[in-house]
């Protein structure tokens, strides 16, 4: 929804107990409270013409993992980081090349 997943966890700092691993590209302009149906019921929200986003493999789409795993560090965040695993063809590679994609970025930043 083009929102800064880096500043967000800086503004949420005191909430997080729980992180996804995940990537996407936005594709559209977008209404967060309609992609997450915030403020509507499912059988009410319309869809946008076209899809506003589309799922990446871990390390393919825009969130700046290097940025993002630093803020988690900064705010003292100590948890698990469950990949989510929504595209691909093989699920067993892409979350161990997910794994080794989140490794890589620990290891030299």
């Amino acid at each position: 929804t083009g929102d800064d997943p880096v500043g967000a966890v800086y503004n949420l700092k005191d909430y997080i107990v729980h992180t996804h691993a995940k990537d996407g590209i936005k594709c559209a302009p977008s209404d967060p409270e309609v992609i997450y149906a915030v403020t509507k019921l499912p059988e009410d929200i319309v869809e946008e013409e076209g899809d506003p986003f589309r799922e990446m493999p871990l390390g393919k789409g825009s969130v700046p993992y290097p940025a993002y795993l630093k803020a988690l560090e900064d705010i003292g965040y100590r948890g698990f980081l469950t990949i989510e695993r929504e595209v691909g063809a093989d699920p067993t590679a892409d979350i161990f090349t997910a794994k080794e994609f989140l490794l890589d970025v620990i290891q030299n930043n």
